[in-house]
């Protein structure tokens, strides 16, 4: 999300934004509005945070002043003190209380003393509602007031529902077309894509990641040249052995960027889409690579740590939906070589980044029982 969105309701963007700026606005401001809030210089309470960040996240967004007071002369900065000192510390832990947390940015100034002005600059929750301790609140001309009417609720929650399943069938979506594309020009490829048994023992699957938010500077990115580059250097590095350097190629049928690649093992195909999704793809060249063995799921690990890297360079940020499918062949102990059926496995409610080390584990369990390896899930959490 471009940083000018965060700051609002400031003409400057949050990241240069001076306490001067911040003054001069309160001083042409009589009363506070839809998209700010400030908290005077009085003790500054966690939920007080809570609840206006929240606020702000379930409406347009917005700036939540700490440190400001009023009074019969206007606005002034006399700052606060915060907890052990550190505004940004304690800010970051209250913040991340609510759930889901919003994407936010701090600022800090130095005010009177060891007193500190801090801006919290929030923008409006992907996945709607955003709660406090199981409270929603929204931002309405200059109040947070608690979300109460149950027509509200319903329309919130109805904004999440819409939100993930957007997210979920572009996930699925995108893994399965760059898993089935007709146009992949390896024949190795093509061959295990295409479930064809002459090719035994050799995994392929797609991987694709869709951000819940997708907003307009994303999309223009992705056509950018520091893109292409960043995405071919992203590519480049994370390949094992010799490696044939490929330029991305435009496509007339659907928009995306794509860069075609092969490594010492197998072939890569990393795309990201203008709709709204970044997707990575693997297959074995060499037969000595089985389902569930570890080297295939390191390349499991970097296909998504490259979708993933595909989307932070274009800005996209927050919550996201996970989508992996998979074919291989195998051979069962004494038996012919087979084609397992394909798998489609969808994560969602993590955040767009490297693989978290549960998520590995899931699928890598569920890649062992396809190849007929014993399983086991984790015993639950006692309950407390």
């Amino acid at each position: 999300m471009q940083a000018e969105t965060m700051a609002q309701p400031f003409d400057n963007a949050l990241a240069t934004l001076t306490l001067e700026q911040i003054q001069t606005f309160l001083e042409h401001e009589l009363e506070e509005g839809l998209t700010w809030e400030a908290k005077g210089s009085h003790e500054i309470r966690p939920e007080q945070v809570r609840k206006a960040v929240s606020g702000f996240a379930n409406a347009v967004g917005g700036s939540l002043i700490l440190g400001a007071e009023r009074d019969a002369s206007g606005w002034r900065l006399p700052g606060v003190m915060f907890p052990g000192g550190e505004a940004k510390t304690w800010l970051s832990s209250v913040i991340r209380e609510l759930e889901p947390v919003p994407r936010y940015e701090v600022r800090v100034f130095p005010a009177d003393g060891e007193a500190l002005v801090a801006v919290v600059g929030v923008e409006p929750v992907d996945v709607p509602p955003c709660m406090s301790g199981g409270s929603v609140f929204e931002r309405v001309s200059g109040q947070t007031v608690p979300v109460t009417d149950p027509a509200s609720l319903r329309s919130l929650f109805a904004r999440g529902a819409e939100a993930r399943d957007s997210a979920v069938k572009r996930a699925q979506r995108s893994a399965v077309a760059i898993f089935h594309d007709p146009e992949i020009p390896h024949e190795a490829y093509r061959l295990v894509a295409h479930q064809d048994a002459r090719l035994p023992g050799r995994p392929a699957f797609g991987f694709a990641i869709a951000p819940v938010a997708w907003p307009d500077a994303c999309r223009e990115a992705v056509f950018r040249a520091s893109f292409r580059e960043r995405l071919e250097d992203a590519t480049v590095s994370r390949m094992a052995g010799p490696v044939r350097r490929a330029e991305p190629r435009y496509e007339q049928t659907r928009s995306l960027v794509q860069v075609l690649l092969p490594d010492w093992y197998g072939f890569w195909t990393v795309r990201v889409y203008v709709d709204g999704a970044a997707a990575a793809a693997y297959t074995t060249e060499r037969t000595s690579e089985q389902i569930a063995p570890i080297n295939v799921m390191n390349r499991l690990e970097e296909t998504w740590k490259l979708a993933s890297d595909a989307l932070e360079a274009i800005g996209a940020a927050g919550a996201a939906y996970f989508a992996l499918y998979l074919r291989s062949t195998r051979q069962p102990p004494g038996g012919q070589w087979i084609i397992t059926p394909p798998m489609m496995d969808v994560l969602g409610g993590l955040s767009i980044g490297p693989p978290t080390v549960a998520a590995l584990d899931s699928i890598k369990r569920e890649l062992d029982r396809e190849a007929g390896y014993l399983a086991s899930d984790p015993e639950p959490e006692p309950e407390t």
